[in-house]
């Protein structure tokens, strides 16, 4: 994907060039999310007329991501009773863990490309043992709606216009057409 840097996209000192261009490598942390996020609204921001809705979707969708790249990937984490907060504080808490250790750390590969006016493409690349994205139980189905694990998905197919996983589980691709085509009929 083209790595674009502008002025406006480059990161903080504070976060040593992790979000230049358009391919990130980001060590597990979920410090690093909200950055992350903000750095995405930002260009999605810049590149032209996008309703704000949809910035926010695509963000919302975007973090949540992330997140279960870092924890439920790299950091090898279980989805808790109680999902958030939870699960952000277990993860802050191994990655410190394996920061102490000899363990190698694991990074989250985050490359996105925004064609303004046309589509936006984001892939996130967790180094984790993957999942069984199949074998996902329907969140709306009446014995889980009260669960606070399992939306993420649901959300992702709902904002975007495909939702791909590759083979293994520890890649999920997102696509999001603006124009005529973005009818979100091509979910997978």
């Amino acid at each position: 994907m083209e790595n674009m840097k502008t002025p406006e996209s480059e990161s903080a000192p504070e976060y040593g060039g992790l979000f230049e261009g358009n391919s990130w490598r980001l060590p597990s942390d979920v410090g690093l999310v909200e950055k992350a996020e903000e750095m995405l609204k930002q260009r999605l921001e810049k590149t032209g007329p996008m309703d704000e809705e949809d910035v926010y979707k695509i963000c919302m969708v975007f973090r949540e991501a992330l997140i279960n790249a870092i924890a439920h990937g790299n950091l090898g984490l279980e989805s808790p009773k109680e999902e958030g907060a939870v699960l952000k504080e277990l993860a802050a808490q191994k990655f410190e863990e394996i920061k102490k250790s000899e363990q190698p750390e694991k990074y989250v590969a985050v490359d996105f490309d925004i064609m303004p006016g046309k589509e936006i493409k984001i892939v996130i690349k967790d180094e984790g043992a993957g999942f069984n994205w199949r074998a996902l139980p329907d969140p709306q189905a009446d014995e889980n709606l009260l669960m606070t694990s399992g939306r993420g998905i649901l959300l992702a197919r709902s904002f975007f216009d495909s939702i791909d996983f590759n083979e293994k589980g520890n890649e999920i691709t997102m696509v999001k057409k603006f124009g005529p085509a973005s009818e979100n009929n091509t979910r997978s």
